[in-house]
């Protein structure tokens, strides 16, 4: 009987449409987390971690290191979405993270973004398991962290393009298709090893899926609210970094393109950097001069005068570098940089003995310079004088090892064996390197050839003796 009753028409109007879990939903959605059926977020119980629900939020705690945990909303999919949420993270001294994953489609694919302890935000897509970084650590602006503060964080979703609200700061914007549509979850992340007692806390969460207030807020913030250019410079510092330079000049040149807004000297020489990565070599000698014009005595005109004598060097415009150089340092004596690279067009302009004076000045400014010593050992083997050479190829191939630079160093022990076959200095970096990259039977040998070269300079030979008489016997011969 009372099947027959449901399937009358007046008794199915009153029953619960059973929800679709994998719809594609537009919706304004507001948690109520003092009604946890209305939260929709379900509590979990974990060996490491725990979610909780109350009326302040809900709350996950993990207490492992090492560790991101997250809790699902397990209704609908969304494409186009605000997310609006209050995020406080309880780190109890520890580094950790709190954050939203969202257009999740499994474990394995998902955005998500994260504001750390530190005042830090992050924007990554994880793909098939493979995480791509989207924007790195940039920081937040208006940062709330003391305890007890909240941070509002609303994140725009329309289409590919995404957009980072933090305290009603415009943070950060991306481009992306990776990820059409997927679900919501709430994510806490530890980045100490051991033990750790860290507690996300969402105090309240708005999902907007509507499609035409989504396009409005976009519009909104990225059309008619003034954003702020500290905040876009950080964003083009993190892409630059991120080794983007693209993306970071558009960020610079969206500056310029507000009302009003005169082009400093800072965001010059950056732009310059970036036009020069992308071997925009016109554009960045443009952004270099009017960089210059702004204030010479400046530490940036400083910057710049050595990115243009960079600049010139990339473009193998040798005389223009030599006039260049020379005129900077009249103004900037103390720079390395400028001095190298004054060396640098001597020794393609045919000239090295003024190379040589050029790198060595470079060198006394900058005595821990590896590339230094290694370009005015090069210099001084095309004049001939191997002695100088020797010293300065083992003065770079010192720093090298110390620094663990390994390739590098590769490129010095030939020139340092050649020149130094009757050197025990020579030998004993060469043994140091080999042992370094674990070629241990040419370490033990080039060692053993230390020891005796040493013995055989107590009777009178010296190195530079050795050095100019260039390679020779069995020293010559181990070094093959």
């Amino acid at each position: 009987m009372w099947q027959f009753l449901k399937n009358l028409p007046f008794i199915r109007l009153f029953q619960k449409p059973e929800i679709d879990t994998e719809e594609l939903k537009e919706e304004r959605w507001v948690a109520d987390f003092s009604k946890p059926h209305r939260a929709r977020f379900v509590p979990e119980l974990g060996d490491t971690y725990e979610s909780v629900l109350s009326k302040q939020g809900l709350s996950l705690t993990l207490q492992k290191g090492y560790q991101l945990a997250w809790v699902e909303d397990p209704l609908y999919r969304y494409s186009d979405v605000i997310i609006e949420g209050k995020l406080r993270l309880e780190a109890r001294g520890s580094y950790g993270a709190v954050g939203f994953q969202f257009r999740r489609t499994d474990d394995s694919s998902y955005y998500s973004f994260l504001l750390s302890s530190k005042g830090y935000f992050r924007f990554d897509v994880l793909f098939n398991g493979t995480t791509m970084p989207l924007i790195g650590w940039t920081e937040a602006p208006n940062f709330h962290g003391d305890e007890g503060e909240y941070n509002a964080v609303r994140i725009i979703a329309l289409g590919d393009k995404f957009t980072i609200i933090i305290n009603d700061k415009w943070a950060g914007e991306i481009v992306d298709d990776t990820i059409p549509s997927g679900k919501v979850a709430f994510a806490v992340v530890s980045y100490e090893a051991g033990t750790v007692n860290i507690t996300g806390h969402l105090h309240a969460l708005t999902l907007d899926s509507r499609l035409i207030e989504v396009e409005a807020v976009h519009l909104r913030w990225n059309r008619f609210i003034k954003v702020d250019e500290e905040a876009r410079f950080r964003l083009a510092e993190t892409f630059l970094a991120m080794n983007q330079p693209l993306s970071a000049l558009v960020q610079i040149k969206r500056i310029w393109k507000t009302a009003g807004t005169p082009r400093n000297q800072q965001e010059l020489l950056f732009a310059a950097r970036c036009a020069m990565q992308l071997s925009l070599y016109d554009e960045a000698e443009e952004y270099l001069d009017h960089c210059l014009e702004a204030d010479i005595d400046s530490e940036e005109s400083r910057n710049a005068l050595a990115e243009k004598a960079k600049l010139l060097y990339l473009q193998s415009r040798y005389a223009d570098l030599e006039e260049h150089a020379k005129g900077a340092l009249e103004i900037f004596p103390q720079d390395p940089i400028l001095h190298t690279l004054l060396g640098h067009a001597y020794i393609n302009l045919g000239r090295p003995d003024l190379a040589a004076e050029a790198y060595d000045k470079a060198l006394s400014l900058d005595n821990e310079n590896a590339l230094i010593a290694q370009n005015a050992g090069s210099a001084y083997e095309r004049l001939g004088d191997g002695a100088t050479a020797l010293e300065r190829y083992l003065q770079a191939g010192r720093l090298f090892l110390n620094s663990e630079n390994y390739n590098d160093l590769a490129l010095v022990i030939p020139r340092v064996l050649d020149l130094g076959s009757k050197d025990p200095q020579a030998h004993s970096l060469a043994g140091k390197y080999y042992f370094a990259i674990e070629d241990f039977h040419r370490a033990e040998k080039e060692l053993a050839l230390a020891d005796r070269v040493g013995d055989e300079a107590d009777t009178g030979e010296t190195s530079a003796d050795a050095a100019a008489g260039g390679v020779g016997g069995e020293a010559g011969g181990a070094a093959q």
